[in-house]
C-alpha cells in the first residue's frame, strides 16, 4: 500500500513538472464573414502572413472560416471575396492554447459607388441645357486621395 501511494505521488508530481513542457505554442483564428445583411458569404478568401509564417483558407457556405495551428504573434489577415470590398486587418493577434475569433461585416462592392449630377442654371426645356454626370468608385476615391 506504501509503495502505491509512493508511485501515485510520483507520477502526479511528474505530471506537474512536465506540463509546461508541453504547454501549446499555437492557437486557433475563426470566425464568419458576413455581407451588410448579416448573411454569410461563401468562398471569401482569407490570407493571415507574419513574417514567414503564411496561413490561406476560404469560407463555407455560411461563411465560417477556421484557421488551426497558428503560431502565437501578430498577424496582417487579408480578405477576398467577389462582389465584396476587401480589405487589409493589420495587428491581429492570435494567443497560443486559444480560439481567437474574428467576425467581419463586408460591404458590398456596388454600395460604394458615389453618384452625382449638375445641372445647369437653365431650365430643362431650353434646348441647350445641359447636364454633366460623374460616378466615382471607391478604387477611383481612394486613388485620388492617395489612399
Amino acid at each position: 500500500m506504501r509503495m502505491y501511494r509512493v508511485l501515485l505521488s510520483l507520477v502526479f508530481v511528474t505530471a506537474l513538472l512536465m506540463g509546461p513542457v508541453y504547454a501549446g505554442t499555437t492557437g486557433v483564428l475563426s470566425g464568419r464573414i458576413t455581407n451588410p445583411k448579416g448573411n454569410g458569404i461563401a468562398n471569401a478568401h482569407i490570407s493571415l502572413r507574419s513574417g514567414a509564417e503564411a496561413f490561406s483558407v476560404t469560407t463555407n457556405a455560411n461563411g465560417f472560416y477556421s484557421i488551426l495551428g497558428v503560431r502565437q504573434s501578430t498577424y496582417v489577415l487579408a480578405i477576398d471575396a467577389a462582389g465584396y470590398n476587401g480589405g487589409v486587418l493589420r495587428n491581429v493577434t492570435v494567443n497560443a492554447d486559444q480560439t481567437s475569433t474574428l467576425n467581419l461585416r463586408l460591404s458590398n462592392y456596388f454600395d460604394d459607388y458615389v453618384s452625382g449630377s449638375r445641372r445647369s442654371t437653365m431650365t430643362a426645356f431650353q434646348p441647350s441645357a445641359t447636364t454633366d454626370q460623374y460616378t466615382l468608385d471607391a478604387v477611383r476615391i481612394r486613388t485620388q486621395l492617395g489612399h
